[in-house]
């Protein structure tokens, strides 16, 4: 209608630059949300939350991006607290077993020990071993089994030299 008139003119450009922002700021929401969703997928999730970070400057009119931000860090949260009962209830599963290994020994050991006593050295050296076996580093048990071999070794050393002087002396009573 009046053609000369710059007003008018000045707001198309106006408007037309408003469109151009509102333009890139959509183009840069839906890129960071299609990013976003694709790396939420993957479970990668500090990807989609930079992602959705950015879609909600994008647009900070807009709830999804927050949405999806909240829901990621209760994700990370469930899992980080799964992650640790789980390595709890691994370290109490361990020492249970630990603590059950012990007493496996400390019996063992007190029935190796009072078989020893009773000069039981066979059944003292089963016990021994299997001392041994719940806990090859100690050394206990080695030392005892290797007295044990010595002491059968006397007892046999003993017992030959007792056969042998019954041998004797029944040769010589024969003659």
């Amino acid at each position: 209608l009046k053609p000369a008139e710059g007003y008018p003119q000045q707001r198309i450009d106006e408007i037309g630059w408003v469109l151009a922002q509102l333009a890139a700021s959509q183009k840069a929401y839906s890129d960071a949300i299609a990013r976003g969703d694709r790396s939420y997928q993957r479970e990668v999730f500090a990807e989609p939350k930079s992602a959705y970070g950015e879609a909600r400057q994008a647009r900070p009119e807009e709830k999804y991006p927050f949405t999806m931000i909240a829901r990621i860090d209760s994700i990370v949260a469930t899992r980080a607290n799964l992650a640790a009962k789980q390595k709890a209830d691994e370290e109490a599963r361990q020492k249970a077993l630990a603590d059950e290994q012990d007493r496996k020994y400390s019996e063992a050991i007190a029935k190796a020990d009072g078989l020893f006593i009773a000069k039981s050295y066979e059944g003292s050296r089963d016990s021994y071993r299997e001392a041994q076996r719940l806990k090859p580093a100690e050394g206990y048990p080695q030392q005892r089994i290797d007295e044990i071999g010595r002491v059968l070794a006397q007892l046999a050393a003993s017992q030959k030299a007792y056969i042998d002087a019954i041998a004797r002396g029944d040769r010589s009573y024969q003659r």
